[in-house]
């Protein structure tokens, strides 16, 4: 299960070097404007945000951004099917058909003017 970001995400440990999905996004996205380190190491810093969203192979990052901007549970839970039934590798492309940046964006801005109302 890809898990959802009201999850399961702030609550449950992963077992891995993040502790849920928010601490992933946050560092993955601040990282992405230095060179990086071992796996992570890129040529050219990016500060880019819908390149590095774009980037993103990890389906749960995706799930997790789009709830943080209060999509609509319904296109998560949607985009969270989808991802499963590919391929691992293919989650990601297949969580953004339902979710492409052009919606991140929106949501985004949607948000900023609520917020600066």
């Amino acid at each position: 299960m890809l898990g959802t970001p009201s999850e399961k995400g702030l609550s449950k440990d992963t077992g891995k070097w993040y502790h849920n999905q928010k601490e992933h996004v946050l560092v993955w996205f601040a990282s992405q404007v230095t060179r990086g380190a071992g796996a992570y190491s890129r040529n050219t810093p990016n500060a880019n945000a819908r390149t590095t969203y774009n980037r993103l192979l990890n389906p749960a990052m995706i799930l997790w951004i789009a709830e943080a901007l209060d999509e609509d549970p319904k296109i998560v839970q949607e985009a969270g099917e989808k991802a499963l039934t590919v391929p691992p590798r293919s989650r990601a492309a297949a969580a953004r058909k339902v979710l492409p940046w052009s919606r991140i964006a929106e949501l985004a801005n949607d948000l900023q003017e609520t917020h600066s109302s």
